[in-house]
C-alpha cells in the first residue's frame, strides 16, 4: 500500500466492525492515543494489507501533533494462548505505521497460558524495539491507565459505541469530500474564468454571459447545499454533547472539524463571490464594447454616406429655379443628415459614459469617439458651407436674372419707340426720361462691381458662371450703348425746338437699307462706338495685380526671378506650354498614325496583326484628344494670369481625367503586345514616323499619356511650393490630391486586370475598394482544437471588392508582365470584423463565424491599417444593407453620367475606394518583403482583361526562348526626347543629355546610368541613340534594330 494512499471509513469498516481494533478516545496522562485491539476471534484470518489498512486508518485520525508523540497499544487476548499473543506482537511489530510508545497485553486467563506466556516471552522481548508489558489482569491494567480513559470492555469509564462511532466517521468523511469537491469545482471554475479570453463580437460577448452567470449559479447552488449539509451535521452532533457533556472526547473534536470545514466553504464562497463581481463587471464591459464597437461602424458609415452625399452636391445651378431647387434637395440631406448627427452625439454619450465609468477599454473608446465627434463636425460645417454657397449663388443667378429682364426690358422699350411721336418736343422729352428710368435701373442689379465680386463669389465662380456674366454685361453694355445713340438721336430732337431756326443747305438723303426700318441704323450686338473696346468682365483675384492683367511674357521681363510670383508664372508657363505640345502630339498621332490606318494607299503596308484592332492599339486617343484640345487647355489657358487658381481647373475635370486615363492605362498591356507583335521596324509604322518628321518610334508616343498624367502632379507640386500662403492654395492642395488619386485609381485598375486563376467574374463582385500587399496569417480550429500548422506568416495581395476578398500571389517584377495568381477567397457576408488586435496597432482581423478561421492582417504602418479597416466597414455595411444598386443609382443622379468606353476592359468605372492620395504620400516605408513581396506600382507591361492572361504569359515565354539577347552595355547614347519617371526604379532624362548603358532589359526597357550624378534607372530604349562620330544612318538603323531584338531580355 502507497503511503500517501486516501483511506475512507468505507475501506475499512468491514474490518472495525468485526472488532479487530478501534480509535477509542482514550489518552494516557501523557497524551498519547490509545489504539485498542480487542479480543477478535477472526484476528488471524485478516490479512496482513487489510492489517495495515486499518491500522493507517486509525494512526491518521488524531492531529499530526498527537501522531507525532506516539500510540499505546493496549491488546486483550485473555481469552486465546500464547501463540495468539505472540502472533499480534509479531503482526504489530511487522506493520503497524505509527510510533509506538508502549504496548499493554493482558495475557490469557488459564494458569497454564499464563505462566507459558511468561517464560516464553522472556526470550523473545528483545527482539521488539518498542517496549511490551504483559498484565494479568484488568486490575493491573487499571494500575498503568486511567480508567476514565478505557471503555466498559476494561471496566473503565469512557463512553464509546463503536457502531456510533463508525456512522460518525462515516458522516464527516461525507461531508469533507463533498467539501472537497465543491472547492475543487470552484477553482475549476475560478480558473477557466479567469483565463478564458473575451469575445471579440457582440452575439459571442452576450453569449459568454449568459453562459458564465449559469455555471455561477450553479457552482453557488452546490456551495449553498453543501453548507446547509455542514450545519445540520453539526446540529446533530451538538445535540449529545448538550444533553450529555461528559462525552468522548473524539466526539468534540469531530464537531470542532465540522465547524473547520464549515468555515472553508464559507471562505471559499466569499473569495468566488470576490473574483465572480469582477468577473461579471468585465463580462459586461465587454458586451457593452462590442456594443460600442457595433454602433461606430454604424455610425461611422452613415456619417460617412452623408459626407459623400454632400460632397457630390457640386452642382451650383445656373438660373434661379434651378438653385431653388437645389436649395430644396439641400435641405432635405440636411434634415436626413440630422438623424444621422444626432445618433453621432448619442453615440459620443454613450462612449462617454464607458469613459466616465472606468472601461478596462478607455485607450480603444476615446479614439473612436474622437473621430465620430471629428467627423461630425466637419459634417455640420460641409453642410452650413454648402447652404451659405447655395444662398450666395441665388444671389448670383438673381443678379443675373435681373440683368437679363433689365436687358429685355431696354430691348422692348427701344423696339417699342414710336418715331412720329418722338419727333415732337413733349414726345422725346417723356422717351428719354424712360430711358433713364430704365438706366437707373442698373444700379440695382449690381453686376458691375469687380471688388465686391471678389469678396462675394470667387469660392462659387465657376468657368460657365464666368461665361455667363460676361455675356450679360455684354448685353448690358450693348442696350446702354443703343440707349446712348437713341439719347443723342433725342436730344437733338429736343434741341431743334430749343434753337432759331437756321438755313441749311440740302444734303441728298440715302435710302433706308432692310437693316434700318424707318430710317434708324439697326442696333448691333457688341458694336463698338468710337473709342469704344470690347467689353468683358474680369473677376479681379488677390493674387492677380495689375501687372498680371497684363502680357505675361513682358512681366517675366525685368522681374526679380527670386520672387515667388516670378516662379508662379514660371511653373503656370510651364503648365501651358507643356500642354499645348501634349495636344500637338496626341494630333500628331491621330493625324498621321490613327487615320492613315484608313488611307488606301498605305492598306498594303499595314501588317495582318494590326488589321480591325485600331481600337486596341490607341485604346481611346481621339477621346483624350478631343478633351485636351477643346476643354483641359482652354480651362488651363483661363487661369493663365491667376495661377494659383489652377487648382480649379483639376478639381472640376477630376471624373473626366479619371476615366479617360484610367481607360487608356487598362488597355496599355494589350496595345503594348500589339505593338510588339507588328514590330516598330514594319513599313507602315515607319512610312508614318517618316511623314511626320518623328525623331521617336511610336511605341515612345503611346507612353506620352501615362507620361502627362504625372507631369500634372508634378506642376502640382511645383505650384503649391510657392504658393503656400496665397489665396487658392487650399485648392491647389485639392487639385494635387485628384492628380494623386487619378493615378492611385489607374495604379488599381492595372493590378486588378492581372489577376489569373480566378474562375467567378469580377464584374459581378461590386467596387474594388481597395488593394495592397498585406503579411496574412491563418487560424482555424478542426472539432474545436486549434491547428497551430497553419499560424505561418505569408505575404499576399489582397482585393477587397464588396461582395468578395482576394487573396493572390504576385508573380513578376517591376518590369515583367506583372500577374496575381489566385490562391483563395472570402465572402463579405460571411465575414465579421475586428480592428484592434493586441500587440500591434497595425494588425486587424477578419473571421468566419465562430471564429472558425480567423484571417489576422499586419499592413506597412498604422495608417494603411486604418484605411483597409475602413474599406472593409463600407464593404460590411454594403452587404448588410443591400446597397449596391442604390449606390450605383445615387451616383447616376447625382452627377453626370459617363458612358462607358468601348476600350475598357472592364465594366466598372467608377474610382475605385483605396487610400487617399495624401494618405498615400505620407506612407512610411513597408516592413521588408520576402521573395514573394507584392509590388504596389504598374507599368506599361502589365496584363488587361482583354486577353488570357496565361495566353499572355505563354507568349512572352515563347518570345523569351526565342531571342538572344544583344549585348550593348558600356556605351554611351544620346537622348532623343525628354522622359519623366513613372514607377520607382525608372529615371528621368533630358532631351540632349548623354548617358551610359548598363543593360538592356526586357520589352524595349534599358538600364542606364546618368555619368555626372551616377544616378542609374530604367528608360524606354527608343528614347535614345547611340553616340558616336560619324552617327550615320547605317549604324542608327543597326542600333534600333538591335533594340527591337532585345526587347524580351530584360
Amino acid at each position: 500500500m502507497a503511503a500517501d494512499e486516501e483511506i475512507l471509513i468505507t475501506d475499512v469498516a468491514e474490518y472495525l466492525q468485526l472488532g479487530v481494533a478501534y480509535l477509542s478516545g482514550g489518552r494516557t496522562s501523557e497524551g498519547f492515543p490509545i489504539v485498542t485491539l480487542p479480543d477478535c476471534s477472526k484476528f488471524t484470518n485478516i490479512k496482513d494489507e487489510d492489517f495495515v489498512r486499518v491500522m493507517t486508518y486509525l494512526v491518521r485520525i488524531p492531529s499530526l501533533l498527537e501522531y507525532d508523540k506516539g500510540f499505546i497499544i493496549l491488546v486483550d487476548r485473555r481469552t486465546e494462548s500464547w501463540s495468539g499473543v505472540k502472533s499480534t506482537l509479531m503482526r504489530i511489530a511487522g506493520y503497524f505505521p505509527g510510533i509506538i510508545q508502549c504496548v499493554y497485553v493482558l495475557k490469557p486467563k488459564g494458569f497454564l497460558q499464563k505462566t507459558l506466556s511468561d517464560v516464553r516471552f522472556k526470550f523473545i522481548k528483545d527482539d521488539f524495539k518498542f517496549q511490551i508489558v504483559l498484565l494479568d489482569s484488568v486490575r493491573e491494567l487499571h494500575g498503568v491507565l486511567d480508567p476514565g480513559q478505557l471503555t466498559e470492555e476494561f471496566e473503565g469509564s469512557l463512553a464509546f459505541s463503536l457502531k456510533a462511532w463508525i456512522e460518525d466517521r462515516m458522516a464527516i468523511e461525507r461531508f469533507a469530500s463533498n467539501c472537497k469537491e465543491r472547492s475543487s469545482a470552484v477553482q475549476t471554475l475560478s480558473d477557466e474564468l479567469t483565463q478564458t479570453p473575451l469575445s471579440n463580437d457582440e452575439d459571442g460577448a452576450l453569449e459568454m454571459l449568459l453562459e458564465h452567470r449559469k455555471r455561477h449559479m450553479e457552482v453557488r447552488e452546490d456551495l449553498t447545499s453543501a453548507m446547509k449539509y455542514g450545519q445540520t451535521l453539526l446540529s446533530c452532533m451538538r445535540r449529545p454533547l448538550q444533553e450529555f457533556p461528559d462525552q468522548n472526547p473524539d466526539k468534540i473534536a469531530t464537531t470542532c472539524a465540522i465547524e473547520r470545514l464549515l468555515v472553508q466553504l464559507e471562505e471559499t464562497e466569499k473569495n468566488f463571490e470576490t473574483l465572480w463581481e469582477e468577473h461579471e463587471l468585465k463580462l459586461s464591459q465587454c458586451l457593452d464594447l462590442r456594443r460600442f464597437e457595433n454602433e461606430f461602424t454604424q455610425v461611422l458609415i452613415i456619417l460617412d454616406n452623408i459626407h459623400d452625399k454632400i460632397n457630390s452636391a457640386m452642382e451650383l445651378g445656373d438660373s434661379v429655379s434651378r438653385v431653388q431647387y437645389l436649395i430644396r434637395i439641400h435641405e432635405d440631406l440636411q434634415n436626413d443628415g440630422q438623424a444621422a448627427l444626432d445618433r453621432a452625439d448619442k453615440f459620443g454619450e454613450q462612449g462617454n459614459n464607458l469613459i466616465d465609468q472606468n472601461h478596462y477599454a478607455v485607450d480603444c473608446i476615446k479614439p473612436k469617439c474622437s473621430e465620430v465627434s471629428t467627423k461630425t463636425r466637419e459634417i455640420s460645417e460641409k453642410i452650413k458651407k454648402r447652404a451659405m454657397v447655395l444662398e450666395r449663388s441665388l444671389d448670383l443667378q438673381q443678379r443675373i436674372e435681373k440683368a437679363q429682364n433689365w436687358c429685355s426690358k431696354g430691348m422692348k422699350l427701344l423696339a417699342e419707340q414710336e418715331m412720329d411721336r418722338c419727333q415732337s418736343k413733349d414726345g422725346a422729352l417723356q422717351y428719354l426720361a424712360d430711358i433713364k428710368d430704365c438706366l437707373d435701373g442698373v444700379n440695382d442689379i449690381k453686376l458691375n462691381n469687380p471688388k465686391e465680386f471678389r469678396i462675394m463669389f470667387d469660392n462659387i465662380l465657376t468657368t460657365e458662371a464666368k461665361a455667363g456674366i460676361t455675356e450679360v454685361i455684354g448685353k448690358m453694355e450693348d442696350v446702354k450703348t443703343m440707349f446712348e445713340k437713341r439719347k443723342e438721336s433725342l436730344d437733338k430732337v429736343v434741341a431743334k425746338f430749343e434753337r432759331p431756326v437756321q438755313a441749311v443747305p440740302a444734303t441728298p438723303v440715302t435710302p433706308p437699307s432692310p437693316d434700318m426700318p424707318n430710317g434708324t441704323p439697326k442696333p448691333r450686338k457688341n458694336r463698338k462706338s468710337k473709342g469704344q473696346t470690347d467689353r468683358t468682365i474680369e473677376i479681379v483675384r488677390e493674387d492677380a495685380d495689375a501687372g498680371n492683367l497684363g502680357n505675361n511674357n513682358e512681366i517675366l521681363r525685368g522681374e526679380d526671378t527670386n520672387s515667388l510670383s516670378y516662379k508662379r508664372r514660371h511653373v503656370m508657363n510651364e503648365l501651358l506650354e507643356t500642354e499645348k505640345m501634349y495636344v500637338s502630339e496626341l494630333e500628331a498621332v491621330l493625324r498621321g498614325y490613327i487615320e492613315e490606318m484608313e488611307n488606301p494607299d498605305l492598306m498594303s503596308f499595314i501588317p495582318d496583326a494590326l488589321h480591325g484592332k485600331k481600337d486596341v492599339l490607341f485604346a481611346n486617343w481621339q477621346e483624350l484628344y478631343n478633351f485636351h484640345k477643346s476643354t483641359f487647355l482652354v480651362d488651363i489657358q483661363n487661369y493663365k494670369n491667376t495661377p494659383t487658381l489652377i487648382g480649379k481647373c483639376f478639381v472640376k475635370r477630376k471624373e473626366e481625367l479619371d476615366r479617360l486615363y484610367s481607360t487608356y492605362c487598362q488597355n496599355k498591356p494589350r496595345s503594348e503586345l500589339l505593338r510588339r507583335d507588328c514590330g516598330n521596324n514594319n513599313p507602315f509604322f515607319q512610312e508614318c514616323q517618316r511623314s511626320l518628321g518623328h525623331k521617336l518610334p511610336l511605341s515612345a508616343y503611346l507612353l506620352k499619356p501615362v507620361q502627362r498624367i504625372t507631369k500634372y502632379q508634378l506642376l502640382l507640386k511645383e505650384m503649391l511650393k510657392y504658393s503656400a500662403l496665397e489665396k487658392g492654395s487650399e485648392d491647389l492642395e485639392a487639385a494635387l490630391d485628384c492628380m494623386l488619386t487619378v493615378l492611385k485609381y489607374v495604379n488599381d485598375s492595372m493590378h486588378q486586370v492581372a489577376i489569373t486563376g480566378f474562375q467567378g467574374k469580377l464584374a459581378e463582385q461590386g467596387k474594388l475598394l481597395m488593394q495592397g500587399a498585406l503579411y496574412v496569417w491563418v487560424e482555424t480550429k478542426r472539432h474545436g482544437i486549434r491547428d497551430i500548422r497553419q499560424q505561418k506568416k505569408t505575404q499576399r495581395h489582397v482585393f477587397l471588392y464588396e461582395k468578395l476578398v482576394l487573396f493572390c500571389k504576385k508573380r513578376g517584377d517591376i518590369k515583367e508582365k506583372t500577374c496575381y495568381a489566385f490562391k483563395s477567397s472570402l465572402k463579405t457576408s460571411e465575414i465579421g470584423l475586428t480592428e484592434y488586435v493586441k500587440g500591434d496597432k497595425k494588425k486587424f482581423e477578419l473571421w468566419l463565424g465562430g471564429r472558425e478561421a480567423v484571417y489576422t492582417f499586419l499592413a506597412p504602418n498604422e495608417n494603411e491599417k486604418m484605411t483597409w479597416v475602413k474599406a472593409v466597414r463600407q464593404a460590411l455595411l454594403q452587404v448588410s444593407m443591400g446597397s449596391i444598386e442604390v449606390e450605383t443609382t445615387h451616383r447616376k443622379g447625382s452627377s453626370t453620367s459617363i458612358p462607358e468606353s468601348p476600350y475598357s476592359p472592364t465594366p466598372n468605372g467608377s474610382a475605385l475606394r483605396s487610400p487617399t492620395p495624401s494618405e498615400q504620400s505620407q506612407r512610411t516605408p513597408s516592413e521588408p518583403m520576402d521573395d514573394d513581396n507584392d509590388d504596389v506600382s504598374w507599368g506599361s507591361g502589365e496584363f488587361s482583361d482583354g486577353e488570357s492572361e496565361d495566353e499572355i504569359l505563354e507568349e512572352s515565354r515563347k518570345e523569351v526562348q526565342s531571342v538572344q539577347p544583344v549585348t550593348m552595355s558600356n556605351q554611351q547614347y544620346l537622348v532623343l526626347a525628354e522622359y519623366n519617371l513613372v514607377e520607382d526604379g525608372e529615371l528621368s532624362i533630358r532631351e540632349g543629355e548623354l548617358v551610359q548603358l548598363e543593360k538592356v532589359g526586357k520589352e524595349g526597357w534599358w538600364l542606364v546610368r546618368r555619368p555626372s550624378t551616377q544616378e542609374q534607372g530604367w528608360v524606354p530604349g527608343s528614347y535614345l541613340q547611340l553616340n558616336t562620330d560619324n552617327n550615320n544612318a547605317t549604324n542608327i538603323s543597326n542600333h534600333m534594330a538591335a533594340a527591337y531584338v532585345s526587347q524580351d531580355h530584360r
